[in-house]
């Protein structure tokens, strides 16, 4: 039975992130008296129809360690690269469904006993480590944890096989670690190891097992023992890309274990490995139902099927037709799905025929046939290709099928037609998908089935998405949107923005703690025995670093014991930073020469990611560099405290004069002599000079922002002299580098000079003053690193500071800061990922020239700084330099010369325009002709500038410039190309005598005009523009007897002017001082406000509760620090009722139709009460308290708010 669903009248352009419901279907032998949740099933989004979150497999408290890297590994895994993101052109082969981590329930054992097998990602890859892993005895109903078991019974019993090759296995025994070491290592591991480590591997660190004894010894004391690790080890003959387990008939079990160069099984009860198949596969599983019988599909596409005692001469390949791209087995033994970039459909493995019709085709993603004909897109996105082919997990004839874009369920028998299709923004789809086992949901007699998808490259992560099959109803919805699942180093990030638990993780704990990198492999482990009944899982994952990690997930209501179960996994990572202490650096860097963590002497060089790092780390040839390479500095050459200066005695004597006569502001280059403040009485220099002769008191003049040095006039005066070819030999270096000193900040950045503002145009400045005067004493290194690191965005760009906009020439800035202090490749900002990120954000910035902001023009600066920023990091030559040129040139001025921004100009306009108007397209023509080439005709002739009549609908309105400068803060604009002075004097014309403000000419003037002129003022911080003394004696005219304030004076008082007016008194810093409202007054006005509630808020005496007065009236009581006296919990419910539960939105009140208005002030209301999940609102501007603060970052420190964040 279908869904009844709604039309798609937006193309699928607004299908990402969807949070709705999609169409709905009646539920079976349900009483029409029941509730909506019960009397409808959804197709998306179930859980939250029901209202039951939980019902998403989901673990509680933290992840839990199980084994690090250092515990586990052989002593021939050498790290072959930092842990991290992988490059972005990587091949696909070595990337697509791998997954290095699988296990087995141990049926044998009556308690809890997991048998894992795993290759460390960061190692080699030619190790095979097996694990035992049990369950504790203690259980507190929070959760298990599991620990390993390796000791000498596990160890005995491998040793009384017969068979046993010392070379294939062996045990990890702290005594015979030196005998292991030599059989397991190979021809050249041996010779790497001895470069290493030393000649003697008595103090390898894998060769140790020192209770406590070595600097991270308490930390392994307490998640593992020297007893506890693998309980076998066995060489591989090529770097491992997969393994699978799957139970054999009897106690056997095999792993099959997909290499780069082979196809190979262990066997468990034998204890061996055979190759099955010499030559690379891209995918290989069990059959079902066929006990040791293989399905498998080489590189080149061609498909095999046999068993795994037949040896690769009895494999038969199937004769399929079509370009076979992916290969999925059935729950027929003898049918198979396969499927191309676009179509999937199932094969006979016995005849190589297809089975049936096509089960799924790739649609048109630009399909606009409902649309109409005033909608044309037209191969505007690629079409989508099929990804992945998953079967459900012991669920016969259903499929999931992964597109670029979508997850499609099937059901082979509806052939055609897609049971669910859910979106999904995970990159090409993911490279590794498991279908884990599924969950009972006894209640509603349904089954869940997770899915979870790893991406390695770009966004890497572990992503899980669930569907739930209504047994009843035969039918199938997704529980929730596709859910990030958290990493290991989520812990630290957590309990960093969480003070509350006291718990202070520095990098390099959190390193050492928490891993690097993300999930590389999972496992998923069901069939656990349970004493309180409850159906779970144990979710594996092993991360970039090697260590192995677990959460056990379930399905159960279990929110009245989560923060229990926080608060004892907040312990135990209190109990592990304790033990740990201070230290730094991650585990696998023990393994690492530690010539390989500095800086390579080429600034550029190709890495090879899957050679071992002990090897020299670079190919022979590199990729290429810099004409004038830079001077290569590491981190430990700069103090870590604040900087000292040192200086010889060979300083001139004007170091004297301008150290004895003038503050550390003056230090430096000014701007030019017109700016010098002049001496009491003669020349300045003349009186120092003699002052120092005389042994005076040197005369010092007051210190002026006009008459102090600044940092960006430094930088270019030593530009300049270098440019002039002057040797700088003249220059005072000890007082430029004491000023540059002076103006670091404690977050690490710099200022122009006291009481400006400080970003990354002057951290840039500082760095190249440094770099000409070779002498980097002045700066604080690490607080520099550490603020550049923050202002790095998730798109890869870096903006002016953290938290900022990603911009081109704040990201030329802070590269080229790097490169100057030799910090661009030594990874302690940016890793090779983030550097792969910020190449592709720099080169997606052209369109025909550069543009330093997303949806901006092209503008002619940014070929510079963007092209610089690709120049240092070596990919300038992938820019379409042809295209740039001529844009360039385009925008050259042939009659005047110069270049423009960008080609053409604006005209001229009346004060009327000055501001923002509502669009583009109220804008007026010329009189005649083009506007703009009517005012250049005028200016050569030198004749009157014509300019076009005044018009209503193209001219600027308050109110519209009010909501663009909102709008601009709330997508992190910097306000910087605001013409400030035309929309000042845009606001100082609309100002009446009165003292009111009209919205534009010939429009009404009223208090909505006067908030919307101070706030204006406000966000430029320019209050110059309104006559103060006018508009407070309108605001005090329009106060009422009843204690409210009306939109003027005699008008009825009103909940909305009211706001308008106290937000334009607290803004403009003139509610407290009583020079419009005295306290009787106030007092007065607290009342008229209180009373003004119900259930809800209304606006004027005799009116219905209205939704937005919730906001007006309470965001009034909250500048007058009184909102706490109003009734919460009876608003909130008000609230809730005016919610439109079918199509969402809030409506003025219960009943009506709902509308963006009252959606917007309804949840700016619940912000105001302390609603969870919404933004913290600043009542004065009407925006969040983010975009506030945002607005104080951009001021200069001389700047005096008259209003902060903190005040409400």
């Amino acid at each position: 039975m279908a869904f009844c669903a709604p039309p798609k009248p937006n193309c699928g352009f607004l299908e990402h992130g969807c949070a709705l419901y999609g169409g709905l279907q009646i539920r079976p032998n349900v009483p029409t008296s029941a509730t909506a949740a019960d009397f409808y099933i959804p197709q998306f989004n179930l859980a939250a129809h029901w209202q039951k979150p939980f019902l998403v497999p989901h673990s509680i408290g933290f992840l839990s360690v199980l084994t690090r890297p250092l515990d586990w590994s052989s002593p021939n895994d050498v790290p072959c690269r930092p842990p991290g993101q992988w490059y972005f052109d990587t091949p696909a082969c070595v990337l697509k469904n791998r997954n290095l981590l699988t296990g087995l329930l141990d049926e044998d054992v009556e308690d809890d006993v997991i048998r894992l097998w795993a290759v460390n990602e960061l190692s080699s890859r030619e190790s095979l480590m097996e694990f035992r892993v049990k369950r504790k005895e203690e259980e507190d109903g929070l959760g298990r944890d599991w620990e390993l078991v390796g000791g000498n019974e596990e160890r005995n019993a491998l040793e009384g096989e017969a068979g046993i090759d010392d070379s294939m296995i062996c045990e990890r025994s702290g005594k015979d670690w030196k005998r292991d070491v030599t059989a397991l290592t190979s021809r050249g591991s041996q010779r790497l190891l001895s470069t290493q480590f030393g000649s003697s591997l008595d103090d390898h660190p894998l060769t140790t097992c020192r209770n406590g004894a070595d600097r991270f010894g308490a930390e392994r004391a307490s998640t593992s023992n020297c007893h506890s690790g693998p309980v076998a080890c066995l060489n591989l003959p090529s770097p491992a890309l997969q393994l699978l387990a799957w139970p054999s008939a009897g106690r056997n079990a095999y792993v099959l274990i997909r290499t780069e160069k082979s196809l190979c099984l262990y066997n468990s009860e034998k204890k061996e490995i055979n190759t099955l198949y010499s030559s690379r596969m891209q995918y290989v599983t069990p059959m079902p139902y066929m006990d040791e019988e293989l399905l498998m599909m080489d590189q080149e596409k061609l498909v095999w099927y046999g068993g795994v005692e037949q040896g690769s001469a009895r494999l038969a390949r199937v004769k399929c037709v079509g370009n076979i791209q992916l290969v999925c087995p059935s729950d027929h033994p003898r049918i198979i799905y396969v499927a191309d970039a676009e179509s999937v459909w199932m094969v006979d493995l016995r005849d190589g025929t297809s089975h049936g019709s096509i089960l799924y085709s790739v649609p048109e993603f630009d399909d606009t046939r409902d649309c109409g004909l005033l909608y044309s897109y037209h191969d505007a996105f690629p079409k989508p290709k099929v990804q992945h082919i998953c079967a459900f997990n012991r669920r016969p004839r259903m499929l999931l099928v992964v597109t670029s874009n979508k997850f499609n369920l099937i059901d082979e028998r509806m052939p055609g037609v897609c049971c669910i299709e859910q979106s999904h923004s995970i990159a090409d789809g993911g490279d590794y998908i498991l279908s884990a086992p599924s969950f009972t949901d006894s209640e509603h007699d349904g089954h869940i089935y997770p899915f979870y998808v790893i991406r390695n490259v770009t966004l890497a992560d572990v992503q899980q998405i669930s569907f739930y099959d209504h047994a009843q109803a035969k039918q199938w919805s997704s529980l929730s949107h596709v859910k990030r699942l958290p990493e290991p180093a989520d812990i630290a990030r957590f309990l960093d923005e969480q003070r509350k638990y006291g718990i202070r993780i520095s990098k390099g704990q959190q390193r050492r703690l928490f891993g690097d990198g993300p999930t590389r492999a999972i496992h998923v482990q069901d069939g656990l025995k349970s004493r309180d009944s409850r159906e779970r899982h144990i979710l594996f994952r092993m991360v970039s670093d090697g260590s192995i990690w677990y959460e056990e997930t379930g399905v159960e209501d279990d929110r009245e014991i989560e923060e229990e179960a926080l608060s004892k996994s907040v312990e135990k990572v209190r109990r592990m930073v304790n033990e740990i202490g201070d230290v730094r650096g991650p585990i696998w860097e023990d393994n690492v020469n530690s010539s390989l963590l500095q800086q390579p002497e080429s600034l550029i060089q190709r890495w090879n990611i899957e050679g071992p790092m002990g090897s020299t780390g670079v190919d022979d040839e590199p990729l290429g560099q810099l004409d004038n390479p830079l001077k290569t500095v590491i981190s430990t050459d700069y103090p870590q405290a604040q900087p000292q200066l040192h200086f010889d005695d060979s300083d001139h004597m004007i170091s004297d004069v301008v150290l004895n006569c003038c503050d550390k502001d003056a230090y430096g280059f000014r701007g030019s002599m017109s700016s010098a403040a002049q001496s009491v009485e003669g020349n300045l220099f003349e009186d120092v000079q003699e002052a120092v002769k005389e042994t005076t008191e040197i005369p010092i003049p007051k210190w002026c922002i006009y008459d102090s040095a600044h940092i960006s006039q430094t930088y270019v005066a030593l530009c300049s002299l270098l440019i002039l070819g002057d040797d700088l030999s003249r220059v005072d270096r000890k007082a430029v580098l004491l000023g540059v000193s002076y103006n670091q900040l404690e977050d690490g950045s710099f200022r122009g000079q006291r009481e400006t503002e400080s970003d990354m145009r002057f951290v840039y400045c500082a760095v190249a003053i440094c770099y000409m005067l070779n002498d980097f004493s002045a700066i604080n290194m690490q607080k520099m690193l550490n603020f550049i690191r923050k202002s790095v965005n998730y798109d890869g760009g870096i903006g002016e500071g953290p938290s900022l906009e990603s911009h081109g020439g704040s990201t030329f800035c802070a590269i080229a800061s790097l490169a100057m202090s030799g910090h661009l490749w030594d990874e302690s900002v940016l890793d090779r990922r983030q550097i792969e990120r910020l190449k592709k954000w720099a080169l997606w910035k052209q369109t025909e020239g550069f543009h330093g902001r997303a949806n901006k023009p092209d503008d002619s600066c940014y070929a510079f700084w963007i092209g610089a920023t690709l120049k240092m990091l070596d990919v300038h030559s992938l820019i379409d330099g042809a295209t740039l040129r001529s844009f360039l040139l385009s925008a050259q001025d042939d009659r005047v010369g110069g270049f423009s921004k960008y080609p053409g100009s604006n005209p001229g306009c009346d004060k009327d325009a000055y501001g923002f108007r509502g669009s583009m397209s109220s804008a007026a023509q010329s009189v005649e002709g083009n506007l703009f080439e009517d005012v250049q005709e005028a200016v050569k002739e030198t004749t009157e500038i014509p300019i076009p009549k005044w018009c209503i609908y193209d001219s600027a309105h308050i109110s519209q410039t009010y909501v663009a400068l909102c709008s601009l803060l709330i997508l992190g604009d910097d306000l910087s190309r605001v013409d400030r002075k035309a929309v000042l004097l845009g606001v100082s014309y609309n100002q009446l005598e009165d003292g009111s403000f009209r919205g534009q000419r010939e429009t009404e003037s009223d208090m909505r005009f006067v908030y919307c002129a101070v706030a204006i003022c406000y966000m430029l911080n320019d209050f110059s523009a309104i006559n103060m003394q006018k508009m407070l004696n309108f605001i005090r005219k329009s106060v009422n007897y009843d204690g409210g304030i009306g939109e003027g004076p005699s008008l009825e008082s009103h909940g909305g002017s009211t706001f308008c007016a106290i937000a334009s008194l607290a803004m403009s810093g003139h509610l407290w001082d009583e020079s419009v409202l005295d306290r009787r007054q106030i007092e007065r006005l607290k009342k008229w406000a209180l009373w003004k509630q119900t259930e809800g808020f209304h606006g004027r005496a005799n009116k219905p509760d209205d939704s937005c007065y919730a906001f007006w009236i309470g965001a009034t009581l909250k500048m007058l620090d009184v909102h706490s006296l109003i009734d919460g919990a009876t608003l909130r419910s008000f609230l809730l009722s005016a919610q439109d539960d079918r199509v969402g939105g809030f409506s003025k009140y219960p009943g009506s139709n709902p509308d963006a208005l009252h959606t917007y002030f309804s949840i700016g209301a619940l912000s105001l009460l302390g609603e969870p999940n919404l933004r913290v609102m600043f009542p004065p501007l009407n925006t969040t308290a983010r975009a506030h603060e945002r607005l104080m970052r951009l001021r200069r420190p001389d700047d005096r708010s008259t209003v902060t964040t903190g005040d409400f």
